[in-house]
């Protein structure tokens, strides 16, 4: 879901992405895999009725400090992540075109305008339904790399990039066509390189959403974000998105 709510996870063992002996690339082209995908993931229908979605959960950042999180995201493009600090407020936030956001770090709390990266990236964080889902409409391009072993599965590999230029690495479970892991390549003009495992999908209402997101981007730098609450439909007020008066 996501990118933030596919982005903002945590640590796992070191992955390997191997060519696979006998790869099962036979099961269908590009289009029916990520057809496979959506329809494990609820259906086209199912994810394009929905308008707005909320999710609570805990994020646990490398030194074992955790952190309250409430994700929201609402049609069109709208997006709110919140955050708890050392009882202090983080927030990012869009609102469908301006971004900002408060550094809980910053003693004053004030208002930041995101840069062009930092819009870029919100950007495809609001797109809660996931960069597949009407893909060549979005401007993304995509190919289908083959199939390895990850993290001790055997996977797709579609490489992803976005209209903004993000590169990602797509790794959808073989059997489920589940999305179960995924590898930042770029962030759209600066090479890096991010490890997220994607797991336990559970079913909310007529989707499947990932509950689990575990990221690593070096020994130092990791988070798990682990939800225990998700909201389809429910009623968000824009001012939730819009830029504060200061």
């Amino acid at each position: 879901m996501l990118t933030l709510f596919y982005r903002a996870a945590a640590v796992f063992a070191a992955v390997a992405l191997l060519p696979a002996a006998g790869s099962a690339l036979a099961q269908g082209s590009l289009e029916q895999l990520i057809e496979r995908n959506i329809e494990a993931r609820g259906g086209y229908q199912a994810w394009k009725s929905v308008q707005s979605l909320r999710l609570g959960g805990v994020m646990t950042l490398a030194d074992g400090s955790r952190s309250p999180v409430q994700m929201e995201f609402k049609r069109p493009g709208r997006m709110r992540m919140e955050f708890q600090v050392q009882g202090l407020t983080g927030i990012q936030a869009l609102d469908g075109q301006a971004g900002w956001y408060v550094d809980p770090g910053n003693p004053d709390g004030s208002v930041q305008t995101m840069s062009e990266q930092q819009l870029r990236l919100a950007r495809g964080t609001a797109d809660f339904e996931g960069p597949l889902i009407d893909w060549q409409e979005k401007g993304h391009q995509l190919s289908l790399e083959g199939s390895s072993e990850w993290s001790g599965e055997s996977v797709y590999r579609i490489r992803l990039i976005k209209r903004g230029g993000e590169e990602l690495l797509l790794l959808l479970d073989t059997e489920s066509f589940l999305e179960i892991g995924q590898v930042t390549v770029s962030n759209g003009g600066q090479s890096t390189q991010a490890f997220t495992a994607i797991g336990d999908h559970s079913r909310v209402g007529p989707l499947v959403i990932p509950f689990s997101l575990k990221t690593r981007l070096d020994q130092e730098r990791s988070q798990t974000l682990v939800f225990d609450s998700v909201e389809i439909d429910v009623d968000i007020p824009d001012s939730r998105f819009e830029v504060p008066d200061q």
